[in-house]
């Protein structure tokens, strides 16, 4: 074995480790700025291809493209045009006109208009893009895989500026509408430009910021996204049939090839109207894979805005209207802008944005892969860069850090159990707010991926796999069954040892194989849709649990929060590596028989439901653990019963995250 069963695992250990954690901290030296404005071609860094190449690549003849000039607005069906008018003038728009079952609104830019609404069911009805000619439009209703929704080509009577609409279809079914011909709108006074005094230049003088409380006036109409099933057909619909360039393109990486090459698919686009020379928006449109099984949604539209004090006054101004925000004001990172986002009354996400990157056909377009939330970065909560996420003691100081595993392929549970090297890159910050270094470690031994100090609750799921169920002759619940535990209960994987004491020491412990779901960001109320948006990461568990003191009473959180009981690890995988966790094998093996054998696909209540369930009413907070329930095959239902007995080798093997690994000890 790796020569530590002198070591004393369970709470003494962790305290120890909990100690060094503490006392090592990574610390940063203060730095007059932490951000700069750099070169496109230095940002996007030294995976990136010229737009000319991409495009031969993919072969894509510019020449028979539908030439658009720029967005124009968004269109949607409201059922209330007086509440959804109400929302769009505290977020920053007018009414240009009004019918009795439309509504036309206005920002101070060049255009007639951003919004349309119109009465009935709620409806996206698409964005719409201004074209270059007639001729434009009479090609955007022949596209092969489209199907037109309009009459043909339309004029627009009752519009603001009239002009001409075609409406069409995607392969998706997302509405995509063109318009052209509209009369230029009249001028509006632009917002005083703010000068800023800096620590060595101050042009400001005698001159103070004075700011009125009120709405963030809308600009124009900056870009879109749609969340998509086939994000293959949907790029290839998008860029072969408009001058749509990607920007970035972000992929998750697959198992290698038989040549050993690595594979990847791409996952999401961000794409810029191609207008040559001239200076563009980094992104019009964006496209993201939905994970399997989702339903196809626009995923919000945004508007500029005129800086960030204007953002952050209309960010006050919308929550004292009460209107629910979705993350707080932050800074994406592809585009750059400074981003706000807010649900409005139908539940549509719009965004306010600021200080946005701007492009041409020189900018080279950028290839990264794709990780939490990789698209926004925000001032509020950072996401993480990593994967494969591990807490460990380092051979290098006998230290704790967290660390990037360098080979991600390998199953660190096995390895480290059976003293195998273990490289990991050294992760700087906490598992909600870091960055991955060059620094590589090497493990001695791994620790929770989520310490106690960390974890703020955790929350468990009864009786949620069917053929579980179906093993104790108990009716499917109706609801999630819940129980907690307490965080004196966390430990790791080996050298952590699983814990019975002597209450418990009656020959029913038992093991429960389970997936783990660990919050990374606080939310309440959180819709089926949105669920997986609060996901950090997954890893494997084990809720042991003792049966007897479980069937002495109905609430079960004592029998199974017995001290260091409940080990999570190895390693704590991100969400771009498990887009969907209802795809995963879960085995457990005791003294290398297997006693468990059962796929996250047979879960009652799936993890997009857990979330949004235990989140009604009642607020998640990041550092939550979620364990999701057990398939078939626990100890207490097998002939003979299976009991953890001292020393006895428990483990837990989860697709793609590893195996956990405990030695059972009796107090």
């Amino acid at each position: 074995m790796n020569g530590l069963s002198e070591l004393k695992p369970d709470t003494t250990q962790e305290k120890i480790q909990a100690e060094n954690s503490s006392r090592n901290a990574q610390s940063r030296e203060p730095s007059p700025n932490r951000g700069a404005s750099v070169p496109d071609y230095v940002a996007i860094g030294p995976e990136s291809e010229s737009q000319t190449s991409w495009r031969s690549a993919n072969k894509i003849d510019p020449s028979k493209q539908i030439r658009i000039v720029k967005l124009s607005h968004m269109r949607y069906q409201h059922p209330d045009l007086q509440v959804i008018t109400t929302f769009l003038r505290d977020f920053g728009m007018h009414v240009v006109k009004r019918t009795e079952t439309q509504r036309w609104y206005r920002g101070y830019g060049p255009d007639q208009y951003v919004y349309y609404a119109q009465q009935g069911l709620r409806k996206f009805l698409g964005g719409t893009f201004e074209v270059e000619s007639y001729q434009e439009l009479e090609k955007a209703i022949k596209i092969p895989e489209a199907k037109c929704i309009s009459n043909g080509i339309e004029e627009m009577e009752d519009a603001p500026g009239g002009g001409y609409i075609a409406s069409i279809l995607d392969p998706e079914g997302f509405p995509v509408n063109f318009v052209w011909g509209q009369a230029p709108a009249e001028p509006r006074q632009m917002p005083e430009k703010l000068v800023f005094n800096d620590e060595s230049t101050k042009p400001r003088v005698r001159k103070f910021q004075r700011f009125e409380p009120g709405p963030a006036a809308v600009h124009k109409l900056g870009h879109f996204g749609l969340c998509v099933q086939d994000f293959d057909r949907q790029m290839s619909f998008y860029t072969r049939n408009f001058n749509f360039v990607p920007s970035d393109l972000l992929y998750v990486p697959l198992p290698s090839s038989s040549k050993g090459d690595p594979a990847r698919k791409t996952v999401a686009m961000f794409a810029h109207i191609d207008r040559g020379q001239d200076l563009v928006d980094h992104h019009t449109i964006f496209l993201t894979t939905l994970t399997p099984g989702g339903k196809p949604h626009v995923h919000h539209c945004s508007f500029e805005v005129h800086d960030f004090d204007t953002q952050a006054l209309g960010h006050q101004w919308l929550a004292q209207k009460q209107y629910k925000s979705v993350w707080g004001v932050g800074r994406h990172i592809l585009g750059s802008q400074i981003f706000d986002y807010w649900w409005n009354p139908d539940d549509f996400m719009v965004e306010h944005y600021a200080d946005g990157d701007l492009v041409n056909e020189e900018t080279p377009l950028g290839v990264l892969i794709a990780q939490i939330d990789t698209p926004a970065r925000s001032y509020l909560s950072k996401m993480p860069a990593w994967t494969h996420l591990i807490r460990f003691v380092a051979q290098e100081d006998d230290q704790t850090h967290l660390g990037q595993l360098v080979d991600t392929s390998r199953d660190v549970g096995l390895d480290t159990f059976d003293d195998k090297p273990v490289k990991a890159y050294q992760i700087v910050g906490n598992i909600f707010d870091s960055e991955v270094t060059k620094n590589v470690l090497t493990v001695r031994y791994l620790l929770s991926p989520v310490e106690r100090e960390t974890c703020n609750y955790i929350r468990c799921l009864g009786l949620n796999y069917k053929d579980h169920a179906e093993e104790a002759s108990l009716a499917l619940p109706k609801a999630p069954i819940l129980f907690t535990k307490p965080r004196s209960a966390l430990i790791g994987p080996y050298p952590a040892a699983v814990n019975i004491p002597k209450c418990a020491q009656d020959g029913t412990s038992d093991y429960e194989a389970e997936l783990c779901v660990v919050i990374g960001k606080t939310g309440r109320d959180i819709s089926e849709e949105d669920a997986l948006h609060y996901v950090l990461g997954y890893t494997a568990s084990n809720d042991v649990s003792a049966r007897n003191l479980q069937f002495a009473t109905s609430q079960w959180s004592f029998s199974k929060g017995l001290d260091s009981s409940c080990p999570i690890g190895p390693v704590l995988v991100s969400t771009s590596v498990i887009p969907d966790p209802q795809t995963l094998s879960i085995k457990a093996l005791y003294n290398s028989k297997t006693v468990q054998d059962g796929h996250t696909s047979d879960m009652i209540f799936n993890i997009r439901k857990q979330i949004s369930y235990l989140s009604q009413g009642t607020t998640l907070e990041a550092g939550t653990i979620f364990l999701t329930g057990t398939p078939a095959g626990i100890g207490f239902f097998h002939k003979p019963a299976v009991v953890l007995e001292d020393g006895g080798d428990i483990r837990v093997h989860i697709e793609k995250i590893g195996t956990l690994i405990n030695k059972v000890r009796y107090e």
